[in-house]
């Protein structure tokens, strides 16, 4: 287990200005580790999901490379292609929540849905 809360207190004093007379530290040093457990611990081997394109014209998926989180989230990594002259629906880093969609030449992709709490 990482223990995060001798460190968050000092950078959250340092950092932000906080007071623990004011704030509840405990608390702030739990999310931060459900956040950290959630996108980054135990790292499964990547996978290829599909991200909307925008300003396309038509409906255009880009397939990346994600981390399965569990529950259908996934943290999308990014692709190994030039791709500075596309917007993604979500960013590479994003956490997002996944559906299965048949796409127009019948194949079948997890897409992703919608932006995950905390990604």
């Amino acid at each position: 287990m990482v223990t995060l809360r001798p460190i968050s207190e000092r950078k959250i004093i340092e950092d932000f200005g906080l007071k623990p007379e004011h704030h509840d530290f405990a608390a702030i040093t739990a999310r931060v580790r459900v956040w950290f457990n959630r996108g980054w611990r135990d790292l499964a081997e990547p996978v290829t999901i599909f991200v909307a394109l925008l300003h396309e014209g038509t409906d255009v998926w880009r397939p990346v490379q994600a981390r399965p989180l569990g529950e259908n989230l996934f943290r999308i990594v990014g692709v190994e292609a030039d791709v500075s002259d596309e917007t993604w629906q979500f960013p590479p880093g994003a956490i997002v929540r996944c559906e299965r969609k048949r796409f127009s030449d019948g194949q079948v992709g997890m897409t992703a849905v919608e932006r995950a709490e905390g990604g």
